[in-house]
């Protein structure tokens, strides 16, 4: 604005040198603004390419915190199933889930996502396997439970037609020696 306002009052008076020099400078100060305005523009791209990738990031980030908690809720949730239905697990039963948790969240820490999220996918079925593990044992413990049953009921079975051979016996007067039925 002042320089424009330089130009005025030379072209007013006439003095033609001055004009041109204005003008020159006037020109200059147009055309390292557009450079300005341009730099600033590749800034701004820059700046959001950037923040691009940083969310890219923290949304791989916080996936990855999620692929683990959840797995660790899974793997609560089977020790807590197993324990309702009865089923002992083995101490090693959880060793190789524990392990790749803890290299995820090593991997985490590290800012490794990709990483961290491949191993808590692989702990999940890693948990898919103990679940098909304790289905298989909650099959076993409910055929040794009907078999428990089963043998309960011919031993009362048993016990009631012994009592009935005895009241037989005894009816008729039949002496039967006490060994044969202890």
């Amino acid at each position: 604005d002042e320089l424009k306002a330089q130009l005025k009052a030379a072209h007013r008076a006439g003095d033609i040198a001055k004009e041109e020099a204005l003008a020159q400078e006037l020109r200059q100060v147009k055309a390292q603004l557009e450079l300005l305005e341009l730099k600033e523009e590749d800034i701004e791209d820059e700046l959001e390419a950037e923040e691009e990738k940083i969310e890219e990031e923290m949304e791989v980030q916080h996936k990855a915190e999620k692929a683990i908690q959840e797995a660790e809720e899974e793997k609560e949730e089977l020790i807590d199933e197993a324990a309702e239905e009865g089923v002992e697990l083995s101490a090693n039963a959880f060793a190789e889930l524990d392990s790749l948790l803890a290299q995820a969240k090593s991997a985490l820490q590290a800012g490794n996502f990709v990483e961290a999220k491949n191993l808590a996918k692989r702990a999940e079925k890693s948990l898919d396997q103990i679940e098909k593990t304790i289905e298989e044992l909650e099959k076993k413990q409910e055929k040794e439970d009907e078999r428990g049953e089963e043998a309960q009921k011919q031993i009362g079975e048993a016990e009631k037609k012994r009592r009935e051979v005895e009241a037989e016996t005894r009816k008729e007067g039949v002496q039967i020696p006490a060994p044969s039925f202890s």
